[in-house]
């Protein structure tokens, strides 16, 4: 599978073209800052494990890293927009929310026909991304997803089902996880 963050410029899933852009961009400068070119491998490890290839069409010049100088909230963009890619490409979701905080996830997922379009927790998945610019000792994929997992309890009263997805830019790996 290739995973083309230059998609991210077209818009996906009912999100804005300037949104996606700009998580595009986040991306690539974290994996630029771990010393990751176009054409990286990265294991995307969860209920159904494969490996990828990241693409991008530009360089990652100074100007990108003067405008993402703070790696961690560039992190937490990078991952969503590697999470988003998933959902679309990989588990065939056709549109997303930006949900706000508080209610125990980041995104609402849905597919073409899923629920009633007046309710839009009427079906669909819950999202909830996090990421590590690198992983050590204390801070690890695994935890931060099991941390996750627990994050979603919040909004288990909803009855959907929820997703997680942890991204490391270090080797670079992702696991998504889908919970019943």
């Amino acid at each position: 599978m290739i995973i083309d963050l230059q998609k991210l410029e077209e818009g996906i899933l009912q999100l804005s073209k300037g949104y996606t852009s700009f998580l595009m961009e986040a991306c690539a400068v974290c994996l630029d800052h771990q010393n990751h070119k176009s054409g990286a491998s990265i294991l995307v490890d969860g209920n159904d494990p494969f490996e990828a290839e990241l693409k991008w069409a530009f360089e990652v010049d100074d100007e990108l890293k003067n405008s993402y100088g703070d790696m961690q909230e560039s992190t937490e963009y990078g991952a969503t927009a590697i999470a988003l890619m998933l959902a679309e490409e990989k588990h065939g979701f056709s549109s997303a929310e930006r949900m706000s905080k508080g209610l125990g996830f980041d995104y609402f997922l849905k597919k073409d026909g899923d629920g009633d379009e007046t309710n839009i927790f009427d079906a669909g998945v819950r999202l909830e991304i996090s990421g590590i610019l690198e992983e050590t000792d204390n801070n690890t994929v695994e935890r931060r997803v099991k941390s996750k997992i627990d994050q979603l309890i919040i909004s288990d009263d909803s009855n959907l089902e929820g997703h997680v997805c942890v991204t490391e830019f270090g080797r670079p790996r992702t696991k998504y996880i889908e919970q019943q």
